[in-house]
């Protein structure tokens, strides 16, 4: 799972945190390999 604090907290500079804030949502369930991808990305 990935999750962010706050829905503020989201900016969209990429498409999950996008499509994150379209589903008014702090988490999304990932693959392990994206979620990787996400840990390496910040």
């Amino acid at each position: 799972m990935h999750y962010v604090r706050r829905l503020k907290d989201l900016t969209g500079k990429d498409d999950l945190e996008t499509k994150m804030m379209q589903m008014r949502r702090k988490s999304i369930a990932l693959c392990p390999e994206c979620y990787v991808k996400t840990k390496h990305d910040k």
